[in-house]
């Protein structure tokens, strides 16, 4: 006898199905129908991924009886001699994770991402994700919620956020630039780009960190310009670059993704006045939000920096399956002395050195 419509499963009702996004429009028209989609749920975001680091992609859909997709799941399988077998959503992104319109969708492509880590006997499966929810829906799944995004709402006229009272250091320190003859100029060129990536290598040497290749940043231009605006500025003091940022516009909103600075400079303000430059243009330019990124809310200067300018903290989620030990979690926090152990290493090597194994090294700690 044929079952009733209300014995059906869900497994009956959705499937799970593997998706190549370059070949399947359907995956970007559902990112860009996604009021929570970033620019990093984008198959042009997989791409800079894939040519840069060679990772495998896994980019997961969960389609009803109709082939629509109700779900997805972008996924990467990291292989490294170092830091062993993981899967990431998604790798070097701040926000990631699922898409869903109904929990019945989330739980399968959720399932399907644990299933896979037991699978491909990798050491975790690591979801980053702005909902809070999925452990609830998913409870193999283990959450930390050490960082948190701090995004600015904007205004139609920049000079109502100038204006506002928590505002008044920042419009000192954009004022103190423009006195010391601090400009800003838009970067449109590899000679630019070239210059932003040599403050990066000292900006993450001070920090105890490697540097991605040069190649994530060409490609991360060069990619993701068709469907976003990408915007590189560049600080200048007597004819010298003294700091550069990089900044994605994707739906709403403009994110503040990567920054660079010479560190003999930063008294003359130059960041301040790169941040408020982009935040005038965002406002002009129709987006309503600005996202300042993530942030470990153990930093506690970044935290008071960005509040500074206003800014909201919106927990982000970062789920485990299973519970892991290693350099993502909560064990190494940046006040832990294993972190700090680690970072002294890294800045106390000589700088040729960093500068030459950094690109290659930084892939393993996705």
């Amino acid at each position: 006898m044929a079952a009733s419509p209300a014995s059906l499963s869900v497994a009956d009702e959705y499937r799970v199905v593997e998706v190549d996004p370059a070949m399947d429009p359907r995956w970007d028209t559902f990112v860009r129908a996604s009021p929570v989609a970033t620019f990093y749920h984008l198959g042009a975001w997989k791409r800079v991924l894939e040519q840069t680091y060679h990772f495998q992609p896994l980019y997961l859909a969960a389609t009803d009886p109709n082939g629509s997709f109700e779900g997805i799941l972008p996924l990467f399988i990291v292989q490294s001699p170092l830091t062993g077998r993981k899967i990431v959503s998604l790798p070097f992104s701040d926000i990631s994770g699922p898409l869903a319109s109904t929990d019945s969708a989330l739980r399968l492509l959720l399932n399907r991402a644990c299933d896979v880590a037991d699978d491909q006997h990798a050491k975790y499966v690591q979801i980053r994700s702005a909902r809070g929810d999925l452990r609830s829906i998913q409870p193999r799944l283990v959450a930390d919620t050490r960082y948190a995004d701090f995004v600015l709402g904007l205004e139609e006229d920049p000079d109502v956020l100038w204006s506002d009272p928590l505002m008044a250091k920042v419009r000192g320190h954009v004022r103190k630039a423009v006195r010391s003859g601090v400009t800003v100029s838009r970067g449109e060129t590899t000679r630019d780009l070239r210059a932003f990536y040599a403050l990066h290598r000292r900006t993450t040497k001070k920090h105890g960190m490697p540097a991605q290749p040069f190649d994530y940043f060409l490609n991360l231009v060069r990619i993701l310009a068709a469907d976003c605006h990408v915007r590189l500025l560049l600080a200048h003091h007597e004819g010298r670059t003294i700091a550069a940022s990089i900044f994605i516009g994707f739906a709403d909103q403009l994110s503040y993704v990567y920054n660079a600075s010479e560190p003999t400079a930063l008294s003359l303000g130059p960041n301040d006045l790169l941040l408020w430059e982009a935040i005038q243009w965002a406002c002009q330019s129709g987006y309503r939000r600005f996202s300042f990124g993530k942030t470990s809310l153990d930093n506690r200067g970044l935290v008071t920096f960005k509040r500074g300018w206003g800014a909201e903290a919106l927990p982000l989620h970062y789920y485990y399956y299973p519970e892991v030990d290693g350099l993502t979690s909560t064990a190494y926090r940046e006040r832990s002395w294993k972190y700090r152990m680690i970072t002294a290493i890294w800045r106390a090597l000589p700088g040729p050195l960093t500068d030459r194994i950094g690109g290659v090294l930084y892939r393993h700690l996705a």
